[in-house]
Parts: structure tokens; sequence; C-alpha cells
């Protein structure tokens, strides 16, 4: 009894103790924002004080995380946990794309990085992959394989001649070397070839 018939001063008008807990809402009292009569945290209430989405503090039943603001991409967003494959482009987080999935081969990768040619990764749609966009050095730049018989030559490769084929007796070899008479190799317009261009020793220069 505190002599008065005034509530929210600790002590009701009907004489009872006022604290937070007590289920009644006491604006004047501690400044209550709110009471549901218990002290359990992620219900709404805590210690008298609403919960709400970028309060500082987790609420585990709804919320993923509390970073105690309101912006968003910085690791947690409306209180969800900003992640790789939740459709949302988080630059702070390293990320390049975020095409909703985690899947990779589909032009954003797992970890939410850009996939393209010449990043060292072989992707499904590619022959290879080497880490560079130089040509002739076994993987082109647009990741094509170069091989003998692809009608590019490939100096860095040791081709003398690239007809596009691998087939010999056509100016330019099996293995892209140019034919010629005095290669030892005899072709089928050749009556002989003896490694020279020397005449007189059985085969002739031509």
């Amino acid at each position: 009894d505190d002599g008065n018939a005034v509530s929210e001063d600790g002590c009701s008008s009907a004489c009872i103790i006022e604290f937070c807990g007590d289920s009644i809402v006491q604006n004047l009292l501690n400044g209550e924002q709110c009471d549901d009569g218990n002290f359990v945290v992620g219900d709404g209430c805590n210690s008298c004080v609403l919960e709400f989405c970028g309060d500082g503090v987790v609420q585990s039943a709804r919320e993923q995380c509390d970073d105690g603001n309101a912006v968003d991409n910085d690791g947690c967003t409306n209180c969800v946990t900003d992640s790789c494959g939740d459709g949302k482009l988080q630059v702070q987080l390293g990320e390049q794309c975020d095409d909703s999935n985690n899947v990779s081969n589909d032009g954003c990768s797992a970890g939410c990085l850009l996939e393209v040619c010449g990043d060292g990764i072989k992707q499904t749609s590619e022959g290879c992959d080497d880490g560079n966009a130089a040509n002739g050095d076994g993987c082109s730049s647009s990741c094509v394989i170069e091989a003998c018989g692809d009608n590019v030559l490939q100096v860095r490769l040791d081709e003398q001649c690239d007809d596009g084929n691998q087939v010999s007796n056509d100016g330019c070899s099996a293995g892209c070397l140019l034919e010629v008479c005095g290669d030892n190799i005899k072709q089928t317009i050749e009556g002989c070839d003896d490694g020279n261009v020397v005449n007189g020793d059985g085969c002739s220069a031509n």
C-alpha cells in the first residue's frame, strides 16, 4: 500500500505489486513495452521489451541472424543469413553472381563465381580450360582443344601445316608436317624418297 490509488508506480490501485512478468503492461513503470507474463526469449517479448528484427538479439524461433541493423547484403538481411545461392548478389561477401542455386556449369558456379573460359576450371561446355586466353598452347582462347587436323596452324605445337585433316599424301601429313621430296617418306605421288635431294644416287632430287 503506497498510500495512493495510482497504478504503474510499483503498487497498483488494487494494492498489488507491479513488476515485469505480471502480464500487465506498465508503460510508466521501467518503460515496459510489453509483458507476456514470462521471461522466455524469442516469443516477441523479452524482459518486457519488444523483440524485433534488427534489435541485435537472435530470436531462434523465427530469425536466422540479427546484426542490429536494417542494411541488406552485409551477411544478414531481414534477419535471414545471406548465402551463396539465395538469389541475392552480395558483392561484400565476394560473390560475382548468384543464380539462386549451388550448381556449377550454368554460368555461375556453386561458389557464386562467374564461370568463364580462361578461369582454369573446365565447364561441361568447354573442351579444355588452361587458365589463360592464349592460343597455340593446346587449349585455344575459346577453350577448344587445339590438335593436328583442326585446320589451325599451331607453330607452338610444332605444326608445319594443318589442312583440317589427319590424312597423309596430300601435302600435309597426318602429323601436320609438310610432305616434301627428300623427307625420307615416300608419298603416293613419289617414285622414291631417299631422304635427300641429291641426283645420281638412285633417287633423283625430284
